[in-house]
């Protein structure tokens, strides 16, 4: 059997319509029971300002909790350096998703970090529908290995048959736009409209087709 193998190239641009919003919660204390009440105390007032704000409390989802015992490397009276126990440390990471809309955001942000919780915010647009995106991506990958084929069949004068093969190396996509946005800046943008870049993905897949 006589074949024609081809790469195809699948290109998709989107514009984000959704706000990736993680939080970091951390919580520092040397008596483990105080480190725990504290860190629930934070997330609890977490959850307080963002329900205060429309969110539902199933809206607020964590995506790590990890607790560590935290050392410090300090220098003793001899000038030799040891590991000296700071405390239990617990790093919570709240994941928030909602539409687009920068005043919303400034506002969200001017809540939780004017209150006692003094957390870490990132902030990272991204899409909703991500699956639909991925889909049309690989749809537009397969078509140009097609389209490729066809060109490559006709310009040598033979006749494209049914696929034989198809190759694929499933990718974890990043699916976020490149603009950064720092937290501090939200307190003087509740008036500015951001337009954050297209989101931009690019796919690749090997088919083989039969030529008669």
């Amino acid at each position: 059997m006589r074949l024609i193998t081809v790469q195809g190239e699948g290109r998709i641009t989107q514009s984000p319509d959704t706000i990736e919003l993680n939080v970091e919660l951390v919580t520092l204390n040397k008596d483990y029971e105080k480190m725990m009440e504290g860190a629930i105390n934070k997330l609890n007032l977490l959850y307080y300002h963002l329900t205060n704000l429309g969110f539902d409390k199933n809206d607020i989802q964590t995506s790590d909790f990890i607790i560590n015992a935290k050392y410090e490397s300090v220098r003793d009276n001899n000038g030799n350096y040891k590991n000296e126990f700071v405390g239990y440390e617990a790093r919570q990471n709240i994941v928030l998703e909602f539409p687009l809309n920068t005043a919303f955001l400034a506002e969200i942000i001017d809540a939780i970090t004017r209150s006692v919780i003094k957390p870490n915010i990132s902030i990272a647009y991204t899409i909703q529908d991500k699956q639909s995106l991925i889909n049309d991506l690989l749809e537009s990958a397969v078509q140009d290995a097609i389209n490729k084929a066809n060109i490559l069949a006709n310009a040598s004068g033979v006749k494209l048959g049914e696929v034989q093969t198809i190759e694929y190396k499933r990718q974890d996509y990043r699916i976020y736009s490149d603009t950064k946005l720092a937290p501090t800046a939200m307190y003087s943008m509740e008036k500015i409209d951001i337009v954050p870049k297209d989101i931009e993905l690019t796919e690749y897949v090997i088919m083989s087709f039969e030529i008669i």
